[in-house]
C-alpha cells in the first residue's frame, strides 16, 4: 500500500507495528499504533497514538493523537493532524524532498 502523499518512500516491505503497554526504541512501519506504550522514535506514514508517548515522530500522511503526547513531530505541510486532549511539544514542517 503506497502512501497518498509520499509515494517515493519504500513503504512496501514494512508492516503495521502495534505497541500496547510496552516501550520501543524505534518503530518503522506504514502504520504505527501505540496504545498506552511509548517509543523513542516512530517513522511512519500514519501514526495513531492513544494514551502513550513518542519522543520523536516522523510522519508523512496522518497523525491521530488521543490523550497521549509527542515531544517533537516532523511532518509534511500536507500531513493531517487530529489532536484530542493531547500535547505535541514541537512541530517541524518539511517539504517532501527534505523529509525523505
Amino acid at each position: 500500500m503506497k502512501s497518498k502523499t509520499c509515494d517515493d518512500f519504500p513503504w512496501e516491505g514494512t508492516t503495521s507495528r502495534h505497541v500496547g503497554m510496552a516501550s520501543a526504541d524505534k518503530l518503522v512501519a506504514n502504520k504505527v499504533n501505540i496504545g498506552m506504550g511509548s517509543a523513542k522514535l516512530a517513522i511512519c506514514s500514519k501514526l495513531h497514538l492513544g494514551m502513550g508517548s513518542v519522543s520523536e515522530a516522523i510522519v508523512f500522511d496522518a497523525v491521530h493523537v488521543g490523550m497521549g503526547g509527542i515531544n517533537h513531530l516532523h511532518c509534511l505541510h500536507s500531513t493531517s493532524q487530529h489532536i484530542g486532549m493531547s500535547k505535541i511539544g514541537t512541530t517541524t514542517f518539511y517539504s517532501r524532498e527534505e523529509l525523505i
